[in-house]
C-alpha cells in the first residue's frame, strides 16, 4: 500500500516537474522576444539586434518548440506557400551575376532567421493566447515613449521643425518611425476604440503624437500608408462609434499635414521615377520572368547620374528586379491570402492594420525581403506571422467579422 502510494506520488511529482519546465522555457521565449523587440530601440548596430534575435529568441525556440506546433503549422496551405516563394528567392541567387556559394548560404541563413521568427510568433500564440493582443497592449506605448524621447533628443541639437526628424536605434529611418509608429497605434486605438467614452483622452493624445511624429519625419510614404490604414478600418467597421472615431481621425490628419504641406513636397520626387527607371531597364537586360537574381552589394546597385543607390526603393520593384514576375505576382498573391485569413478572424483585425501599413510604405520603399532583423520585419514579417497563427489557432474560438 505504501509502496503504491509512493509510486503514484513519484509519478505525480515528475509530471508537475515537466510541467514547470515546460512554462519556464515558454517565459523564456516570451521575454526573449520582449527584449528581440525592444532591441530595435536600444541598439544602433544590426549585429547587436542579430544578435538577441539568435540567443534570445532562436535558441530558446530549440527547446520550446514541439513537433506537434510545427506539423499544426504547416497544416496551412498558406504557410507552406509563403516559404515555397522565399526558397524561391533563395534559389534566385544561382542566376545572380555574382553568384558563390557564399552569397546562397547568406541568403539561405536569412531565410532561416525568417522561417524561425514564424515559429516563434506561431509556439507564443498557441502557448499564451492572449500574446496577439498584449504585443499590441505594451508595443505600442513604448514606441509612443520612444517617439517623444527621439523629439526631444533630436530638436535639441536641430532646427525645428525644418530638420528632418530622426530616430535612435534601429529606427532612425524617418520614414520606418512614423510608420512603426503609426501602424501599431492604429492596432491599439482599434482595440479600445468601442470603449472611446471612457478612454477617449487615450487615442486622443496617442493620435496627436503619431501626426506629429509623421510630419516632423516628413515621410510621404508614411503618410499614405496612415491614410490607406485608415480607410481599410472605415471598410471594416460595422460600428457606428468606431466609424465616427475613426472618421475625426482622418479630418484630424488632412488638416494637420495641410496645415505646414510644404514639409512633404520640399525634397521633391527623392529621384524614386530615376531609380525606378533605371532598375526596369537592368530587370530587361537580365530577363523579365525570373529576374537578375539575389545577388552580391555589387551587383543590386543602382546608378542614376552620379549618384549610386543600393536598392531599387520599393519591395515590389525589387522582388521584381531579383525573381522576375513570378517573384511579384507571388508576392502580391501572397500578401493577399495573408489579408484574406486575417479579415475571417476578429482578433487578427489589429494585425490587418499593421500589416496594411507595411503594404503601403513599402510601395517606395524597402527592396529585399531576405533580409536579417529590420523595420521591415515589424510591419511585413510580425502581422502576417500574427495573422497566420491566430487564423490557424484562434479561429474555432472569434466569430468571423
Amino acid at each position: 500500500m505504501v509502496l503504491e502510494m509512493d509510486e503514484e506520488y513519484g509519478k505525480g511529482f515528475q509530471g508537475s516537474s515537466k510541467n514547470i519546465v515546460s512554462d519556464c522555457k515558454d517565459y523564456f521565449l516570451l521575454f526573449g522576444f520582449a527584449a528581440f523587440l525592444s532591441s530595435f530601440l536600444v541598439f544602433d548596430s544590426w549585429k547587436s539586434v542579430n544578435n538577441v534575435f539568435f540567443g534570445f529568441v532562436l535558441f530558446p525556440l530549440v527547446f520550446c518548440c514541439s513537433r506537434k506546433q510545427l506539423i499544426r503549422m504547416h497544416h496551412s496551405w498558406l504557410v507552406n506557400l509563403f516559404f515555397s516563394f522565399i526558397l524561391y528567392l533563395v534559389a534566385s541567387s544561382f542566376w545572380s551575376s555574382s553568384f558563390s556559394m557564399d552569397v546562397f548560404f547568406r541568403y539561405m541563413k536569412r531565410a532561416l532567421y525568417i522561417y524561425g521568427f514564424f515559429v516563434a510568433v506561431f509556439v507564443l500564440v498557441d502557448d499564451f493566447p492572449r500574446f496577439p493582443q498584449s504585443v499590441v497592449n505594451y508595443f505600442a506605448p513604448v514606441l509612443l515613449c520612444f517617439s517623444v524621447i527621439c523629439l526631444v533628443v533630436f530638436y535639441q541639437e536641430h532646427d525645428f521643425p525644418r530638420a528632418r526628424l530622426l530616430g535612435q536605434g534601429r529606427l532612425t529611418h524617418p520614414t520606418f518611425l512614423s510608420v512603426v509608429l503609426l501602424a501599431y497605434l492604429g492596432a491599439f486605438i482599434w482595440g479600445f476604440s468601442d470603449r472611446f467614452r471612457e478612454h477617449g483622452w487615450i487615442g486622443a493624445f496617442s493620435l496627436m503624437i503619431g501626426i506629429t511624429v509623421l510630419i516632423l519625419s516628413q515621410s510621404r510614404s508614411s503618410f499614405v500608408a496612415l491614410i490607406v490604414m485608415v480607410v481599410v478600418a472605415l471598410l471594416i467597421d460595422k460600428k457606428v462609434s468606431r466609424f465616427h472615431f475613426l472618421s475625426v481621425c482622418l479630418i484630424i490628419l488632412g488638416g494637420a499635414v495641410s496645415y505646414d504641406m510644404g514639409l512633404l513636397t520640399n525634397r521633391g520626387m527623392s529621384w524614386r521615377p530615376e531609380i525606378w527607371s533605371s532598375v526596369l531597364e537592368r530587370v530587361k537586360d537580365c530577363g523579365m520572368w525570373f529576374g537578375c537574381g539575389y545577388g552580391g552589394w555589387k551587383s543590386d546597385a543602382v546608378v542614376v547620374g552620379d549618384m549610386k543607390f543600393d536598392h531599387p526603393h520599393s519591395i515590389y520593384l525589387g522582388q521584381f528586379f531579383y525573381g522576375g514576375i513570378v517573384a511579384l505576382v507571388s508576392y502580391i498573391c501572397l500578401l493577399a491570402g495573408f489579408l484574406f485569413h486575417g479579415l475571417r478572424v476578429r482578433r487578427a483585425i489589429p494585425w490587418v492594420l499593421v500589416l496594411t501599413a507595411g503594404v503601403s510604405v513599402t510601395l517606395t520603399e524597402g527592396s529585399k525581403l531576405l533580409t536579417t532583423p529590420s523595420p521591415i520585419w515589424l510591419v511585413l514579417f510580425f502581422p502576417m506571422a500574427m495573422i497566420l497563427a491566430i487564423s490557424l489557432i484562434g479561429s474555432g474560438q472569434d466569430s468571423e467579422t
